[in-house]
């Protein structure tokens, strides 16, 4: 009862998503795109300390979901137990998706988190009746802190990025910059400050790659970043065989807009998947035959319609 009470604020939230965005479009997104890309992005599967970590993680919650009796153990603690070992299953198609440094560092975060909780169901039992555990369990905390202490560090020094605030409209969001190439926060704040200066509220605004034949990353933030445009498109993040599918339907999303930001800051994207193969050459032919250049802020272009007054 208490799960089916739980359950169905979440399936209310996804119905009414489902309406604001069209049935079709949901389906589409959800269930079509997945197995179109099949999936877009993989990466080989490498040997790391957060690999490890995440591996070992799953295997002691499957353990303790899988020695927790309702005999010897209270039911709230079963439960909590199965809980904890069905959410940590639910991650892993999401590491694996991109089992990456980045992607491993954090869903393992979670699962080691999860793990101690876990684990910290059986201690009392099995504590009571061998002493040793409480050293070999906090040996163990230890090294697997120690692992993801190691991964962080040399994560940070082999990727020279620096994280600022950028803000526009009362509000504002940390941004990642990652050397040459990636703009500045001084650029990027000067060209939200001139399109709040130009575009008139309601005015429809897309924001992708210079290229758009490929779909690697893009700066979906700066759409919260300007709340008085409406989104041009659906595709926020640029996904492989998604947005530059030849029938995605992007093309015809770009003709809508009045607005385009455009940035070459993931050009130098190099992971050996899908992202890494162009698409469809239509939507950069809509911005080439539509779109007038306005000015350039670093690695980011802002156009606007040619039909607008003045061009």
């Amino acid at each position: 009862m208490w799960f089916l009470i739980g359950l169905v604020p979440a399936v209310f939230a996804e119905l009414v998503f489902a309406m604001a965005v069209g049935p079709w479009y949901f389906f589409d997104g959800l269930v079509l795109d997945p197995l179109r890309n099949g999936p877009g992005r993989v990466l080989p599967l490498k040997l790391s300390p957060e690999l490890i970590v995440f591996v070992f993680g799953l295997v002691s919650i499957g353990a303790v979901a899988f020695l927790v009796r309702p005999t010897r153990f209270p039911s709230h603690l079963v439960w909590l137990a199965r809980a904890i070992a069905i959410l940590a299953l639910g991650l892993v198609p999401f590491a694996l998706q991109r089992a990456d440094t980045w992607h491993l560092t954090y869903t393992g975060a979670v699962v080691a988190g999860l793990a101690v909780v876990s684990l910290g169901i059986v201690k009392a039992d099995f504590v009571g009746r061998m002493p040793t555990l409480k050293t070999q369990a906090v040996l163990g905390l230890l090294a697997v802190v120690l692992v993801f202490g190691l991964a962080t560090v040399t994560t940070r020094r082999s990727v020279p990025w620096t994280m600022s605030y950028v803000s526009s409209n009362g509000r504002s969001v940390p941004v990642l910059f990652f050397g040459q190439g990636s703009g500045t926060p001084r650029e990027l704040e000067r060209l939200l400050r001139e399109i709040n200066n130009r575009a008139a509220p309601g005015q429809r605004l897309f924001v992708g790659p210079r290229d758009l034949r490929f779909a690697n990353y893009n700066d979906v933030f700066i759409y919260f970043l300007l709340p008085k445009l409406a989104p041009a498109s659906r595709y926020f993040e640029m996904n492989p065989w998604s947005a530059n599918r030849p029938d995605s339907g992007l093309a015809e999303e770009l003709a809508s807009a009045d607005w385009l930001i455009l940035s070459t800051r993931y050009d130098r994207w190099n992971e050996p998947n899908a992202s890494m193969k162009p698409g469809s050459p239509v939507p950069n032919e809509i911005v080439q035959s539509r779109f007038c250049r306005y000015g350039d802020y670093g690695a980011w272009s802002l156009l606007r319609r040619c039909s607008i007054s003045g061009f």
